[in-house]
């Protein structure tokens, strides 16, 4: 749907329509968490201009349903995904004074969660570069589950602040298996008011982490020994 209706009508003895405009859902420099004015014309049944009418918008994200990609894995499919890196940019300074000491959590789907450790007096805009995390999925986790990080400021002598949450599906991991790919999340607040953006740069491997070795060390000793006797 590219636009939606607005409809002025008489309200008599006899309801009447006066006149409707569409009003466009793609505005110009529309941008999420900002509030425009989009402006249409009122046209009545033969097409004739009546009047005009601003409609004030803003754009949430949570409120927008996208088509999700496939997940082009076998039905058996068993993997892990490893991300390398979280960086964060945007977040609002909640610090009195000085800068704020963020650090993440990063969850994927209802059973794996890990912490990054904390950047004393990053501010707003931040690296964890030596974050890694990894976990075992499905085909169903990956289909079903969503990745989400959430941000908080680690406060010494009080409650660590809460800087924003995000979410995002599994199936975006899932559409480049094999290939490294930067991954980007909106971040809100309590209020759903975006207050940060984030990146999180992943791989979707095939296979578990801990795969056990195709040759027993048993098998390594005597292949060992077997060939210690054929060189000497």
């Amino acid at each position: 749907m590219k636009s939606f209706v607005v409809e002025v009508w008489n309200d008599g003895f006899s309801d009447a329509c006066i006149g409707s405009a569409a009003v466009p859902l793609r505005p110009t420099g529309l941008k999420f968490g900002q509030i425009v004015e989009i402006p249409s014309v009122f046209k009545d049944k033969k097409g004739k201009i009546v009047g005009k009418v601003v409609v004030s918008a803003v754009l949430n994200e949570s409120q927008i349903v996208l088509a999700e990609p496939e997940v082009d894995v076998p039905k058996d499919f068993n993997g892990h995904i490893r991300i390398a890196e979280v960086r964060l940019t945007g977040l609002k300074n909640k610090e009195v004074m000085g800068k704020q000491d963020p650090f993440c959590q990063v969850s994927v789907g209802s059973t794996y969660t890990e912490t990054t450790d904390t950047l004393y007096n990053a501010g707003s805009d931040v690296k964890f570069v030596d974050f890694i995390m990894e976990c075992d999925v499905t085909r169903s986790i990956l289909t079903k589950e969503k990745l989400q990080l959430t941000v908080f400021d680690e406060n010494s002598t009080r409650k660590d602040a809460f800087l924003g949450k995000g979410t995002v599906s599994l199936r975006k991991v899932a559409a480049a298996l094999g290939n490294s790919m930067d991954i980007p999340i909106q971040l809100t607040d309590e209020k759903g008011s975006v207050c940060g953006n984030a990146v999180i740069k992943c791989i979707l491997l095939p296979g578990s982490i801990n795969i056990e070795p195709l040759i027993s060390d048993s098998s390594l000793l005597a292949l060992g020994i077997l060939t210690h006797s054929l060189i000497h």
